[in-house]
């Protein structure tokens, strides 16, 4: 899996994850902090953690969201033929 310079995992990456793999980057490059990063990203320090351990493990791959593509767990059914 190739990652280009601003974290784009084969184009699957949205930007919010790509900010994502700029800072936890900059994490494990010793340029961040945990705190510094958590305050970037607005997550708690243990969030930014977790995120570092699943880069760590799976690469960018990741950052990216388990479930992208998957129907909602909470979307609600329409009957057919019955109106709200």
């Amino acid at each position: 899996m190739e990652v280009d310079q601003v974290g784009q995992v084969g184009g699957l990456m949205s930007e919010q994850e790509a900010m994502r793999w700029a800072v936890i980057k900059r994490v494990q490059d010793k340029q961040l902090n945990q705190t510094q990063a958590a305050r970037q990203l607005g997550l708690s320090r243990r969030q930014v953690i977790r995120l570092c351990k699943a880069v760590d493990t799976q690469g960018a791959k990741g950052l990216i969201a388990k479930r992208r593509g998957q129907p909602s767990k909470r979307r609600v059914w329409e009957v057919p033929g019955k109106s709200r």
